[in-house]
């Protein structure tokens, strides 16, 4: 028998007309789900700061400006602090030619807010040349520092084993809404050379005059010996 079309499809356009209709139901499923997609994306704060930032930020006035969403606190001012670093200086041990190694500095709040925590990250390395460096985390004294306040770090270590130091930052710790402590660096201006620390010792006029130039032999034979130091690292200890 010859298989002839049902009437209800020949009628109308039949098959054409209900190809047609399903293809415009999904178009239309498709432009709700765009939508839908753009609008969550708008709304949901979490989802919207995963794009970047320039496009975050216009899709964020839509909700804010609909009251749906609060603008975001303005951001804080910098955190900025200027270092200064003090002479090294030497003190004598119980130990035959072993002294103690002061390593010190002075930091300054140049920003317009409170600097909490404030801490120096000092790298000591070894005159054993196979021996890894190893890093130094010193409080700043005082460790609270409001806006043109001044604090000092020191370090002591003998010159047995250390060859030099190397002041690497000045950092602080923050903690987020659950507690957890998170190191933040400091954003630091370094002044050109060094000063004399307050609490050195005196010099002896003596040795000031009669020793120059055995001082400046001695500087001489540190630099064939040792790599020497970059601008932030001190200069080789002397032995």
């Amino acid at each position: 028998m010859e298989a002839r079309v049902p009437t209800f499809l020949a009628e109308d356009g039949g098959l054409e007309n209900i190809g047609y209709e399903r293809k415009r139901l999904f178009l239309g499923m498709f432009i709700v789900l765009v939508l839908f997609g753009v609008l969550y994306t708008v709304f949901n704060a979490q989802v919207r700061n995963k794009l970047p930032a320039a496009i975050a930020d216009r899709l964020a006035v839509i909700p804010r400006a609909l009251g749906f969403e609060q603008a975001p606190p303005p951001p804080l001012p910098p955190k900025l602090v200027q270092i200064q670093e003090y002479d090294v200086y030497y003190t004598p041990t119980d130990k035959k030619d072993v002294r103690t190694v002061t390593i010190s500095g002075l930091v300054k709040n140049t920003s317009s807010i409170k600097l909490d925590d404030l801490r120096a990250e000092i790298e000591v390395i070894p005159r054993q040349p196979d021996a890894p460096p190893e890093l130094r985390t010193i409080f700043l004294s005082p460790k609270t520092l409001e806006p043109n306040g001044e604090a000092t770090y020191k370090l002591e270590l003998t010159d047995e084993k250390v060859m030099r130091t190397v002041l690497r930052r000045i950092v602080s710790i923050e903690k987020d809404a659950n507690g957890k402590e998170t190191v933040k660096e400091i954003k630091a201006e370094r002044k050109p050379g060094t000063i004399r620390s307050p609490e050195a010792p005196p010099e002896d006029d003596k040795k000031k005059k009669g020793g120059a130039a055995q001082s400046g032999a001695a500087d001489k034979r540190m630099q064939q010996a040792f790599p020497q130091p970059t601008d932030r690292e001190s200069r080789p200890f002397k032995r």
